[in-house]
């Protein structure tokens, strides 16, 4: 993985630029750089990860997850005394998604250099 770069690294020549790091431009990226390539990623957002982490497949679902976790401690008896305000559900679940978001996000730079 010596090979990947991001863009505000020292200009310098690539053999390889890659557009976008989702999963497929982070996968080509990973696989050009195991097989000796000196690749350059070029993403328009301010952190890597693409669509599917910031926008779509993983906001949802971890909206998807908190949600079902939420409601399962509603219906709990165990749990009845730590209801909360309707309002206030949404308020943690939407926390709960932008941490999980973070945390990908964070993993993936880990990645780059």
């Amino acid at each position: 993985m010596e090979g990947i770069r991001l863009m505000s690294a020292n200009i310098k020549e690539f053999d390889i630029a890659i557009i976008g790091s989702g999963p497929g431009g982070e996968g080509a990226a990973v696989t050009l750089a195991a097989n000796g390539f000196n690749v350059v990623i070029i993403e328009k957002a301010e952190t890597v990860g693409g669509n599917s982490v910031h926008l779509g497949t993983i906001p949802s679902k971890a909206l998807r997850h908190s949600a079902e976790r939420m409601s399962e401690i509603e219906t709990n008896p165990l749990f009845h005394h730590t209801r909360t305000e309707d309002h206030e559900y949404f308020k943690h679940i939407r926390n709960a998604s932008r941490d999980i978001i973070s945390n990908i996000a964070s993993q993936k730079k880990l990645l780059f250099k």
